[in-house]
């Protein structure tokens, strides 16, 4: 993906810009920071990539889903990417494109839902910890494993299986996370 293509086009951004623009253009400005969650999240990480410098971001779950990784953007030193294991909407970000830093608790699945709510992040349920890259790819690929086996041709198989279309397309087993040992070896193979 190309940083600043579709993945930026969000009336969010545009209209943040405008706003970023004419608070930069004051004397006493030396510097902004974005920051958000979620969708929030994207707009932030993509406001620091439009700006050349004074900018950073600071991104909660942003979206970076596996059917579109980011895998170029403002850089580690401009813009902080964290995750929660496990949350779809935001995987697939690469070390490249921002500081990723990935953080899990025991009992952490994955899931479009919980893993990428605020709530989540916030709940004291117990104590975090990080994680690599690597780690949660190879969570990711097993839990796509075991998806796909289950799946059968009852109709009913084919509804989840269409309605959770991140597993019925195969992405953990295709798709690997960016900065993982397999991204290395899908990169070389694209």
């Amino acid at each position: 993906m190309a940083f600043g293509g579709d993945y930026c086009d969000l009336s969010l951004v545009s209209q943040a810009k405008s706003l970023a623009e004419d608070f930069l253009a004051q004397e006493d400005v030396t510097g902004l920071i974005f920051a958000g969650h979620s969708l929030g999240g994207t707009a932030a990480f993509c406001l620091a990539g439009i700006f050349p410098e004074g900018v950073r971001s600071i991104s909660l779950n942003g979206g970076a889903a596996a059917s579109n990784p980011v895998i170029s953007g403002p850089g580690p030193d401009r813009a902080t990417f964290y995750h929660v294991f496990g949350d779809l909407v935001s995987t697939h970000m690469s070390p490249n494109a921002a500081k990723v830093t990935r953080i899990k608790k025991p009992d952490s699945t994955f899931s479009v839902i919980y893993p990428h709510s605020s709530k989540r992040a916030l709940a004291s349920d117990g104590s975090w910890k990080y994680v690599s890259a690597t780690e949660e790819d190879e969570a990711w690929a097993k839990w796509g494993e075991v998806f796909n086996a289950i799946t059968g041709p009852t109709i009913i198989n084919k509804v989840l299986k269409f309605a959770a279309f991140l597993k019925g397309r195969d992405f953990p087993t295709k798709v690997p996370i960016p900065g993982s040992k397999r991204w290395g070896k899908y990169v070389k193979n694209v």
